[in-house]
């Protein structure tokens, strides 16, 4: 029973040639739709953006423009109903730990995103509060970590079209880029 998983009713479902080949099928796209008609902006959604899966996946779930029927599709693949999805995202029920790379996969989170993910799961379904205070650590670290990151890569200013053509004409300038990427050769001696 190890490739099968326990639905609530207990019985180990099968899994059919359909539901796998759903797999490819469900791509929920990053880009959500805001508003309606041939002015509605679009909002690139961020699971960094949340402390709450549901509201997350609310999101990227909504049932508007092109992540309609995504619902349906998402249950088919975790072989539940779109009953148990809506009560997922109500807060009567959470997504088990089974769920949540199926959930990842399709929502075409990465590793970083897909632990993410687990975490805000693990967050949701403690217990107690101890249990909640060491996810929620790990929570604010993982925040903490790439708030560092999108910091140390943040760019000031943008190449003018001239500059680019300057800066691509001979290969020296790349290396010196390069090499000034590195911490010892920052400086004009030890270049």
């Amino acid at each position: 029973m190890k490739n099968q998983s326990l639905n609530r009713g207990g019985a180990a479902p099968y899994l059919c040639s359909a539901q796998i080949n759903l797999t490819k099928e469900l791509k929920i796209p990053s880009q959500i739709p805001i508003g309606v008609g041939m002015g509605a902006k679009t909002l690139q959604s961020s699971i960094y953006d949340f402390r709450d899966y549901r509201k997350y996946l609310e999101t990227r779930l909504s049932t508007s423009g092109e992540t309609r029927g995504f619902r349906s599709k998402l249950a088919l693949r975790l072989n539940t109903k779109p009953a148990f999805i809506s009560q997922v995202l109500s807060g009567k029920n959470d997504f088990t730990l089974e769920h949540c790379p199926v959930i990842n996969e399709s929502l075409g989170h990465n590793t970083e995103e897909s632990h993410y993910f687990i975490l805000l799961v693990l967050f949701a379904r403690a217990g107690s509060k101890l249990l909640e205070d060491f996810f929620k650590v790990q929570i604010d670290d993982v925040l903490e970590k790439r708030k560092n990151y999108l910091e140390r890569i943040k760019t000031t200013e943008v190449l003018s079209k001239n500059q680019e053509g300057v800066y691509y004409s001979k290969w020296y300038y790349a290396a010196i880029h390069l090499l000034t990427s590195i911490p010892e050769f920052q400086t004009k001696a030890a270049i």
